[in-house]
């Protein structure tokens, strides 16, 4: 096994490496890190593959996007005031998570569009 230590802005020296990461580890200092760019910056990397794993580590409060970049959400944990988001292929995705998580996409749209209406009003 491979590790690296990357400061922000270092990912795109890992994409002139040939090839992708099975397995990538994100466990970046909580205050100190927008993860909406770091999501965007590691999806649109070169080591991230069609079956690369990626498990990121993020605080309470914190929204994490559904996919990153071709890997979906597979699982989103909990330990103590750690939370872990894990992103892989379409094929490693639980059917169970899967309905959970268009049931939860349904509800998002509703209450959007009643918002929507209501501002309209």
């Amino acid at each position: 096994m491979i590790s690296f230590a990357i400061s922000p802005g270092s990912v795109q020296e890992l994409n002139s490496k040939d090839g992708s990461f099975d397995y990538i580890s994100v466990t970046p200092p909580y205050a100190a890190v927008d993860y909406g760019i770091l999501m965007n910056q590691i999806s649109k990397s070169s080591i991230v593959g069609e079956n690369t794993f990626i498990v990121v580590e993020y605080p309470l409060r914190t929204d994490m996007l559904d996919s990153c970049g071709c890997l979906v959400k597979i699982s989103d944990r909990r330990f103590g005031r750690t939370h872990l988001a894990i992103y892989g292929p379409k094929w490693a995705q639980k059917k169970k998570y899967v309905e959970k998580t268009k049931k939860r996409q349904e509800k998002l749209d509703l209450l959007r569009e009643v918002e929507s209406s209501a501002s309209l009003v």
